[in-house]
């Protein structure tokens, strides 16, 4: 409700609501006119646009999307393979593809309309045999009869996760993904999860995580402030569960001495340089997380509502402003 008292004056609209369902719930209220606004998937875009009485907006995505990897399973402990797996991937297909084009493969896990991402550091593109010559010195060799890499007579045999309930393009992604890295012998299979579900299991409060619970996941994170900062709480050694979430499980003792002189940085420039000519680099080479593609992001409005401004993963700019015709 409005708030005749705050300090930037009151609110021209009285009252915001928000109502909690299923997507597809929101979507078809939107179409029938009973709610203004509404996130919307990309795959739906054409059905909202066709309407006479609303709106688009496109912005960037605070939510890039990264394969998660456990860095302490018999598969991934390796960075060959880690750097393997991000060679194996098409990205620019992948975007091509499932997001119709509408966003960009990304060589940081972050959002490239941010300070903090590089863009002078390229996209690594597929290269097949590159990543089977990382494969094969890190003794996972090619299987002439059954097509799949084996190491001591293990297949290279893996789950992909990925959750059901945040981005709708995930399952086609994941398939994509199992797709690509067959390419490489990689044997794949899909999980399909919904995040209330998949957290507590990666991310214990009770106990250490299982070096063997997962192989790797599709994932995605909000960084709202733009500040790459948050890798503190996802890469050091100190965020290991259950005291943290690096649900990576990854330890590396220069990886968490670089994360704590970045903090300790006071000038602007001299921080950013850091993630440019350091952090970056470094955290490519042992690629614990690998970066993916970054989303753009739509909203589906009324045209009745007015001075909706979304910011990136937010409903909340220009709030003040907003008003709705009767």
């Amino acid at each position: 409700e409005a708030n005749d008292d705050y300090f930037k004056g009151r609110p021209k609209i009285d009252k915001v609501i928000f109502r909690i369902a299923s997507y597809e719930a929101l979507l078809n209220a939107w179409l029938k006119q009973e709610i203004d606004a509404v996130p919307v998937a990309i795959a739906d875009l054409e059905s909202v646009e066709e309407t006479d009485f609303g709106s688009t907006y496109e912005y960037p995505s605070e939510r890039p999307t990264y394969l998660g990897i456990n860095n302490k399973s018999a598969k991934f402990s390796d960075p060959r393979v880690r750097q393997a797996v991000s060679l194996g991937l098409d990205r620019q297909e992948i975007v091509d593809v499932i997001l119709d084009g509408r966003g960009r493969p990304i060589s940081q896990t972050h959002p490239p309309h941010m300070w903090a991402y590089n863009n002078d550091i390229p996209v690594t593109e597929q290269d097949l045999e590159a990543a089977g010559a990382l494969l094969d010195e890190a003794g996972w060799t090619l299987n002439a009869d059954t097509g799949i890499r084996e190491k001591d007579g293990e297949p290279f045999a893996i789950e992909l996760w990925y959750v059901t309930d945040r981005e709708a393009y995930q399952p086609d992604n994941a398939a994509m993904i199992q797709s690509q890295l067959q390419e490489l012998g990689l044997e794949v299979s899909l999980r399909a999860w919904d995040s209330p579900s998949l957290w507590p299991t990666v991310l214990p409060r009770d106990s250490e995580a299982d070096p063997d619970g997962y192989d790797f996941m599709i994932a995605s994170i909000s960084i709202t402030s733009g500040d790459p900062d948050w890798y503190q709480t996802y890469l050091g050694s100190w965020a290991l569960p259950p005291n943290g979430i690096n649900y990576f499980l990854y330890e590396d003792e220069q990886m968490d001495q670089m994360l704590k002189e970045q903090a300790q940085l006071m000038e602007f420039e001299d921080r950013k340089a850091y993630w440019y000519d350091e952090l970056w680099p470094y955290m490519l080479e042992e690629m614990p997380i690998i970066p993916e593609l970054a989303p753009l992001t739509y909203f589906a409005v009324n045209n009745r509502f007015q001075g909706f401004q979304p910011g990136s993963n937010s409903w909340g700019n220009n709030e003040l402003n907003w008003t709705v015709e009767k």
